[in-house]
């Protein structure tokens, strides 16, 4: 187990033991149960927005960049998928300071896509395919779906 133990992120590792129990996992004295996979033919109707951004600094030069991916799907087994990113980079030597900056919108991707257990099927219009993990963390609850390893939020 790693845990985050002062403000500048240091870890600090520890070992538990750990067991299975009536379908669910325990972790020293930390139970957990397993997120159900969805049924078959499962659909959504709504957006859902993933958002990330990350920064660094030193003595000399600083650099950030940022991305959002909005992605919508509708009930009747359609989606589109949309978003953007963009970077800004910076340094300052002895007599002179350097930048850089961009971006760009990602084209609008549309097709059709399926969702049963832990995958979600996207396929573009060119018939080109991408399969996604995805699961809710709480059954029953779309305002929060983790496709891909990433947290999209629902939209209101």
């Amino acid at each position: 187990m790693a845990e985050v133990v002062n403000d500048y992120g240091i870890l600090e590792l520890t070992r538990e033991p750990f067991r299975q129990a009536n379908k669910q996992l325990i972790i020293g004295e930390a139970t957990y149960n397993r997120v159900p996979p969805l049924p078959e033919s499962t659909t959504f109707d709504g957006s859902w927005r993933h958002i990330w951004a990350s920064s660094g600094m030193t003595p000399t030069s600083s650099d950030s960049v940022s991305s959002e991916r909005i992605l919508t799907l509708s009930s009747d087994g359609r989606f589109t998928h949309t978003g953007s990113s963009g970077y800004i980079s910076s340094f300052e030597g002895a007599d002179a300071t350097t930048g850089v900056a961009g971006g760009n919108t990602a084209p609008l991707e549309s097709g059709t896509y399926s969702a049963e257990d832990y995958q979600l099927l996207l396929t573009g219009e060119d018939g080109r395919t991408e399969t996604l993990s995805l699961f809710l963390p709480e059954p029953d609850n779309d305002d929060l779906l983790v496709i891909g390893g990433n947290n999209y939020l629902k939209e209101d």
